[in-house]
């Protein structure tokens, strides 16, 4: 049940996501934005927000997972890490990251 209710609010998340762009020829800066009840903001899996952010393409959203910590959006059972990528596809958000790892000073040989 949970699993479902978290999928409603999924898809509900990303209509109005795309409505707000249309509307506003723009991606929201925070989910906040949204004429959303604040309830649909909140991942019924874990209790905690939904992780948003735009980036030079669009934007990505994502669950933290089951055990609701904010991996950056990354899934690796190997590493503990359980984030749910909601948008956009796991190979844009791959090159996503990478771009943002160099270019935020993060990966760095120091």
């Amino acid at each position: 049940y949970t699993i479902h209710r978290s999928l409603q609010h999924q898809v509900r998340l990303c209509g109005s996501l795309k409505q707000y762009r249309l509307r506003h020829d723009r991606w929201p800066h925070s989910l906040l934005e949204l004429d959303l009840d604040p309830a649909w903001l909140v991942d019924p899996v874990n209790g905690e927000p939904y992780a948003y952010r735009t980036t030079n393409t669009g934007f990505v959203l994502y669950s933290l997972g089951p055990n609701g910590i904010d991996d950056g959006g990354i899934n690796d059972p190997q590493k503990n890490k359980d984030d749910v990528l909601i948008w956009p596809q796991p190979q844009i958000m791959e090159q996503e990251l990478t771009e943002t790892f160099w270019t935020e000073g993060i990966g760095t040989n120091e």
